[in-house]
């Protein structure tokens, strides 16, 4: 993802962050490593008493956009809330399903971490009644 990144994002905000192989990319430059590994592509965190997000992708990739849905609690429900995956994990094993509403769909229990802060305002409100 070729993306304009945030500083000072903390650490359960961060959705997507470069790794030690992630590099620049440039049709002028070569590309160069990244060397500040504390910064985030995409962020998603609450404020007061909603959520701002940030997607810093330039290049309007697939990824990005149901990162997007997922933030916006569209998601399909064939698909995991936060990355959009179909199925979970090299084995194509069926997404895992919040255990508390049964509808938020993740491929992993890191993507349900990931989604837990939005997703506990939603699934309490869908639960409670």
């Amino acid at each position: 993802m070729k993306a304009v990144s945030l500083k000072g994002v903390e650490e359960r905000s961060k959705i997507y962050r470069p790794t030690e192989a992630s590099a620049t990319q440039s049709h002028v430059f070569a590309p160069e490593y990244v060397d500040d590994l504390s910064q985030a592509a995409v962020a998603y965190q609450k404020v007061g008493n909603g959520w701002l997000g940030y997607v810093g992708d330039v290049n309007s990739e697939e990824g990005s956009t149901a990162v997007i849905v997922a933030m916006c609690g569209l998601a399909k429900e064939d698909a995991c809330y936060v990355c959009g995956k179909s199925t979970a994990g090299e084995e194509k094993k069926p997404l895992l399903s919040c255990a508390r509403c049964l509808k938020a769909r993740y491929c992993s229990q890191v993507c349900q971490k990931k989604d837990w802060q939005r997703h506990k305002a939603v699934c309490q409100a869908s639960t409670s009644g």
